[in-house]
């Protein structure tokens, strides 16, 4: 091997097990679901895209493996960070009326307060405006949607040879069981904080380390299906060398390599299983048991295969009922009552809530990531108990925020991936198949879930989810060319046999060409991750923050609670520079800045409590900028009003807030918002 090509088999390695690592880091970094945490996770997986890219421009015969999928992906990517680009205000106008309706009054408001010079980008001409609503957060979306695509293309095109997929399932499967067996122990154990230890800004059903049961189960399910693939792949392997006849050689067979495999695998299905039902999650059930019933359906063909499924079955329900039964039968019974009116549950009424918001602006949506701040113009009384951070039905979520367009591209995305697996799935061995059936099968069960949930919304999820399509469709293209190993590709990918293109060699024109594409978007992940390297210092300051207050709260002293408030202004002062668009993250900051003011243990020291207002207002006004449709900002802009004497600005912030709710008397501005 030359030193080019040895260079490019260690940079894919490495990009491989990067991006690997990242999947498996994700969950236990509390789903990723914190934004200091996700953002380490997509730095993680920026770093592997960036490693392959880097190989890509510098290969001699640069290939992309189904480069539609790509394309696809490019196209879609493309398209969210258009949403955060400043257009002409009649552009937007024409595309999201309602969008440039809400960017506008929020503009002449700030202006009127005299207050823009504190926004970051103040200079911006009115007539310049955005077709997301909020582009800070749809720039956070766009992070997430990105290591997503980087997470499935390195995938695809490092994974290239069955000691690959079976190094990447090992890995995910003994992940996922430490964290079933986890989850399972938090559970029982009764405990309200993550891991026992970690209490996250919101609240929630905890179980293991994720913040909500459901999202815990969600993504189980799909680590269960990569377990099933892995389980049926090992076992297809073994119907082939078939069993031995005497009871004493088929005792000395379970000590085989593969067998081992077999059992510690079994026993991690069956691990997964028991936490999926304990977690008590019903729609994670009932999409796990749909998702099952259609691919035993469409799929199993082998009796032998139908009975080792069958028999993992009953030992999850054996432990189940070991662990005790009696929580999940009441649990399972409420669905009952579900069906007896459907359109009376919460789910329901929020999803219809979402349609008629994505009603507002049908084409190109709100805006990905901004869910949150718009909901609640249809937020109706019923669903008053609460902020919605997200629709509890991931695909209305994808039309209101991305609209129409944002759909469209959305699911060419899927049939780019669709119709390279099926022409494969045909061509394709045992084990491919195997292993692409117990991946569809937690697919299935997510996309199932995603109906009545929002588990795609957690990092964690939609990176694994990512990872899993990845792998499907290596698994099935090294399996349909396993008889031709001309056709496969080396260990560094940076040759294939021409046989397995039409048309023999590429042109030169073509490889150069690619060779600019990847140099270029390389510079772009580049960029973005030294941009959101300082994101990353505003999200720890957030956690260090959160962390102050809740220290402050327990102060022996006036001396130990004013030196906590002065560190806890030192990290206002972090936030404010480093994540001017994190408007949740600021509002939590006025939040605690105000309940400081008022303490008054600060009488000690007078001088912080100017400090504290200076940087209430400026975090204020940033959460408005960022986030100008969300009535949460604005409330939070007219208390910092109220603190400082201003009770006419702080009288049309909460003007302002109650035009932004579809309850207007549910707002109030001296009381805690609802």
């Amino acid at each position: 091997m030359s030193v080019l090509g040895r260079t490019d088999y260690i940079l894919m390695r490495v990009a491989r097990w990067l991006v690997l690592c990242a999947v498996v880091i994700a969950p236990w970094l509390f789903g990723a679901a914190e934004t200091w945490a996700c953002l380490f996770v997509c730095i993680c997986v920026g770093l592997g895209g960036i490693l392959w890219l880097f190989s890509l421009s510098c290969s001699r015969d640069p290939r992309i493996v189904e480069g539609g999928v790509f394309l696809a992906a490019a196209v879609f990517m493309l398209y969210v960070v258009l949403q955060t680009i400043p257009l002409p205000d009649w552009i937007v106008g024409l595309l999201s009326p309602s969008s440039a309706v809400v960017q506008k009054e929020s503009f002449d408001l700030l202006s009127r307060f005299g207050v823009l010079e504190f926004a970051a980008g103040s200079d911006v001409d009115r007539s310049w405006l955005s077709l997301s609503v909020a582009p800070s957060a749809t720039g956070g979306a766009a992070t997430v949607l990105l290591a997503c695509a980087v997470t499935l293309i390195v995938t695809l095109n490092t994974v290239t040879r069955w000691r690959h997929v079976a190094q990447c399932l090992g890995v995910l499967v003994f992940s996922g069981f430490l964290l079933a067996a986890a989850g399972i122990v938090h559970k029982l154990s009764g405990s309200d904080a993550l891991f026992w230890f970690h209490h996250p800004r919101y609240g929630g059903t905890f179980m293991g380390s994720f913040s909500n049961r459901n999202h815990f189960a969600a993504y189980l399910n799909v680590m269960l299906g990569l377990a099933a693939g892995f389980f049926m792949a090992i076992w297809r392997t073994q119907e082939r060398e078939g069993m031995p006849e005497k009871w004493r050689d088929r005792l000395l067979w379970f000590s085989t390599e593969n067998m081992s495999r077999l059992v510690l695998v079994g026993f991690s299905i069956l691990v997964m299983a028991s936490a999926i039902v304990i977690s008590l999650s019903r729609g994670a059930i009932a999409a796990l048991a749909a998702a099952i019933a259609v691919v035993f359906a469409f799929g199993v063909r082998s009796r032998r295969s139908a009975f080792a499924a069958a028999l993992i079955a009953a030992a999850s329900v054996l432990m189940v009922m070991w662990l005790g039964w009696e929580p999940v039968a009441a649990r399972l019974g409420t669905i009952a009552g579900l069906a007896r009116d459907p359109m009376a549950n919460s789910r329901a009424i929020a999803s219809w809530s979402a349609l008629m918001l994505y009603g507002l602006s049908p084409v190109v949506g709100w805006g990905f990531g901004t869910f949150r701040h718009v909901f609640p113009m249809f937020q109706v009384s019923d669903l008053f108990h609460g902020r919605f951070l997200h629709a509890h039905n991931d695909w209305l979520q994808l039309l209101a925020e991305g609209g129409l367009v944002g759909a469209l591209l959305f699911f060419a995305v899927v049939a780019a991936l669709g119709w390279p697996a099926v022409r494969w799935f045909r061509q394709a061995g045992p084990r491919g198949r195997a292993i692409a059936g117990g991946i569809c099968l937690g697919l299935a069960a997510m996309a199932i879930h995603s109906f009545v949930d929002y588990a795609l919304r957690k990092p964690a999820c939609s990176l694994l989810v990512s990872m899993s399509a990845g792998l499907c469709l290596a698994a099935l293209r090294i399996s349909a060319r396993h008889g031709h190993p001309e056709m496969l590709v080396e260990e560094g990918g940076a040759q294939e046999n021409a046989g397995a293109h039409a048309g023999g060699c590429r042109p030169a024109g073509r490889k150069a060409a690619l060779r600019v594409a990847a140099a270029a978007l390389l510079a772009v992940i580049l960029g973005m991750m030294l941009l959101h390297l300082e994101e990353f210092r505003g999200a720890l300051a957030s956690a260090r923050l959160l962390h102050l207050s809740r220290m402050a709260e327990k102060s022996p002293d006036r001396a130990a609670f004013c030196q906590t408030v002065a560190d806890g202004v030192e990290e206002m002062r972090r936030m404010i520079r480093y994540s001017p668009g994190d408007s949740d993250a600021l509002k939590d900051a006025v939040a605690t800045g105000l309940r400081w003011i008022s303490d008054a243990r600060l009488d000690q020291r007078p001088e912080l409590r100017g400090l504290i207002a200076e940087h209430c207002l400026k975090a204020a006004v940033l959460s408005v900028r960022s986030a100008p449709s969300d009535y949460l900002s604005w409330l939070w802009l007219g208390r910092t009003f109220v603190s400082m004497g201003q009770w006419d600005e702080a009288e049309q912030c909460l003007g302002r807030a109650r035009e932004l709710v579809y309850v207007p008397d549910m707002v109030r501005l001296l009381s805690v918002p609802r």
